[in-house]
C-alpha cells in the first residue's frame, strides 16, 4: 500500500507540476484576472484523479474486489497528502521559473475588485491593511509551501472520501471475472 500511496501521490503531483506550468506560461504572456481560480481548481482536480485510479486497483489488487470503507480512504488521504505536497513544491518552481509576485499580483485584484464593487472609506482601508498582511505572510516560503498545501488538500480529500464511498460498493466498477477469482 505504502508503494501506491507514493506513486499515484508522485503521479497527481507531477500532473499539478505540469498543468501549473502550461497555465503559466500561457497567464504570464496573456494575464487575465477575470479568470480567478478557476485555472487553479482545475490543476487540483485534475491531480487529485490518481485517487480515485489507486483506490480502485488497490480493491483490485489487493482485495480481491471489496475493499473497506475505513482502508480505502486511508489510502485516499495519504496519496491526497503526497500531491498536496508535491503541488506546493511545484508552485514554488512555478512562482521561481515565471518571476511572478503572485503575493502583490493577488492583492492588487483583490483590492482593485473590492474598489469596482463600491468599497471605500474604513472598510477600503481594513481591507488594504489585510492585504498588506497577507502578502507579507505570503512572501514568506514555509508560510507559502503551507498556504499551497492547505490550499490543494481538501480537494484531494473530497476525491478520497467519494471515491471511497464509491469503490466500497463492489458494484460499482465491479472486477471482471479473472481478476475477482485471485
Amino acid at each position: 500500500m505504502l508503494n501506491k500511496m507514493f506513486n499515484y501521490g508522485a503521479i497527481g503531483g507531477l500532473i499539478a507540476g505540469v498543468l501549473m506550468f502550461a497555465f503559466a506560461a500561457i497567464l504570464h504572456v496573456h494575464p487575465a484576472p477575470q479568470h480567478g481560480a478557476m485555472p487553479g481548481y482545475l490543476v487540483m482536480v485534475a491531480a487529485a484523479l490518481p485517487i480515485f485510479v489507486a483506490i480502485r486497483r488497490y480493491r483490485a489488487e489487493n482485495s480481491r474486489g471489496d475493499v473497506g470503507i475505513v482502508p480505502a480512504i486511508a489510502l485516499g488521504l495519504a496519496v491526497a497528502a503526497i500531491t498536496a505536497a508535491v503541488y506546493a513544491l511545484c508552485w514554488e518552481l512555478v512562482l521561481a521559473w515565471s518571476g511572478m509576485d503572485y503575493g502583490a499580483e493577488h492583492a492588487a485584484q483583490m483590492l482593485a475588485d473590492a474598489q469596482a464593487q463600491g468599497m471605500q472609506g474604513a472598510a477600503l482601508d481594513d481591507l488594504t491593511a489585510q492585504l498588506r498582511q497577507w502578502q507579507s505572510d505570503y512572501a514568506s516560503t514555509p508560510q507559502r509551501l503551507a498556504f499551497s498545501f492547505m490550499e490543494s488538500f481538501p480537494v484531494g480529500a473530497v476525491m478520497a472520501v467519494v471515491s471511497a464511498l464509491l469503490l466500497a460498493n463492489p458494484r460499482f466498477m465491479p472486477l471482471r471475472g479473472a481478476a475477482r477469482r485471485r
